[in-house]
């Protein structure tokens, strides 16, 4: 089986939250909710502690120029990877 290395790394996200199992666990796991249309409640996580703001724009004035480009370097990485080559 061969997957995008985006799809590992959110397997491996899903692996590392879920203590003890592996990511052929999690795979196996998703696969089998998706057969048999049972999907396990996903615990809820918190995101506190995941945000950084700037300490020189403390009021987050500059926080939409900045959102905007993350996004387009987000975006920009994502359309080289999809282009077919040549």
């Amino acid at each position: 089986m061969t997957l995008d290395p985006e799809n590992i790394l959110w397997l491996k996200a899903r692996a590392h939250g879920a203590p003890g199992r592996s990511v052929s666990e999690t795979l196996d796991r998703l696969l089998l909710e998706a057969r048999t249309g049972r999907a396990a409640v996903a615990r809820s996580r918190s995101v506190r502690g995941t945000a950084r703001i700037d300490a020189t724009d403390p009021d987050l004035a500059r926080a939409d120029d900045a959102a905007r480009r993350l996004i387009a370097t987000s975006l920009s990485r994502s359309d080289k990877r999809h282009r077919s080559p040549k």
